[in-house]
């Protein structure tokens, strides 16, 4: 809970942003720091007695847009939730290069950053994501890519399940599933790997109870509640092979076979 000194100046923020033009909106929303831009929207949300919440379509929708700038932002700044965002990726896609023309299945793809790499290489890409508009943006990078609307808390789509994959892929996604659902998942997902197949997944993530704690003291006001992030020493009592890889203090690399 913000307090009274800061909660003023962001209701103001929010009443000057909601008199804003479309196009100088447009551009705040591409420009602005993600938890800033999410936390405005909420606040108009509540005055009108609506509810934003992360894992809603419309709501990706909105982000869609301005997420690869807003994800940019984070990076640079080396601050979370985003920090160790490009070594994530940079990780992720070239341990997939080490397999030529891999099928490649991406949860939760955004708009692609990732998975555009991999398709401009010669990998076949799947994909599944809750919010339209980010498969709109992702199929005009990707247009031979096979990417398909749906809730992943709900499981893979159905077409997706008719395949086997080299690799399944998930950045900065599975933190909207609880623990328990994230195990389901994942020994689901297992069930779609090829021999020899792997499970990637790049998140805040933390090998500890005690580093999560940390950094959510570092963070302060901007660590987001409503998201659960991996506890790798947690996660292994149920999958004793995942490998963790921390690529900065709030993110880090699952492996899982």
């Amino acid at each position: 809970m913000r307090s009274a000194e800061k909660a003023v100046p962001l209701t103001s923020a929010y009443s000057v942003v909601c008199l804003l033009p479309q196009a100088q909106f447009n551009n705040f929303r591409s420009c602005a720091q993600g938890n800033v831009f999410h936390s405005l929207l909420c606040l108009g949300a509540q005055r009108k007695g609506m509810v934003i919440s992360m894992l809603n379509n419309k709501g990706f929708d909105l982000w869609a847009d301005g997420y690869d700038k807003t994800v940019g932002i984070s990076d640079e700044e080396n601050t979370y939730p985003f920090a160790g965002y490009k070594k994530v990726l940079g990780l992720i896609f070239q341990t997939i290069m080490g397999v030529e023309n891999a099928v490649v299945l991406d949860i939760g793809f955004g708009t692609g950053t990732l998975t555009t790499k991999l398709y401009e290489r010669g990998c076949s890409i799947y994909g599944q994501d809750f919010s339209s508009r980010m498969i709109a943006l992702a199929s005009e990078k990707m247009p031979n890519a096979q990417l398909y609307q749906g809730d992943f808390s709900k499981g893979l789509v159905e077409p997706l399940r008719s395949f086997r994959y080299d690799y399944i892929v998930a950045t900065y996604s599975l933190h909207h599933l609880t623990d328990a659902q994230k195990k389901s998942f994942l020994s689901d997902l297992r069930g779609y790997l090829k021999e020899n197949g792997k499970i990637i997944i790049g998140d805040v993530a933390f090998e500890t109870r005690e580093a999560l704690e940390q950094c959510k003291w570092k963070a302060g006001d901007a660590w987001d509640p409503d998201e659960i992030y991996f506890v790798v020493e947690e996660l292994r009592k149920d999958f004793p092979a995942l490998s963790f890889t921390q690529m900065s203090d709030c993110a880090g690399v699952l492996m899982l076979g």
